[in-house]
């Protein structure tokens, strides 16, 4: 069985990449925009026409939110 550790602790307001929202929870960047699609996963920002980003304190606050 493998041990999960809490995710490293990132400044809330830090906003992060999608490969670094991803790397935070620990998927891939697609999982992330297949969740994003569907209407699922952290909140997102988007900032210019291609860029999106994730602010650090919203990811940590849907992974908080997952906890059973």
């Amino acid at each position: 069985m493998t041990a999960h550790t809490a995710p490293p602790i990132v400044d809330p307001e830090r906003l992060l990449t999608t490969p670094e929202a991803a790397s935070l929870i620990g998927v891939t960047g697609r999982t992330l925009w297949c969740w994003a699609a569907k209407g699922h996963g952290p909140k997102r920002m988007r900032i210019g026409p291609r860029r999106v980003w994730y602010r650090a304190g919203d990811v940590q606050e849907w992974l908080a939110d997952r906890y059973i």
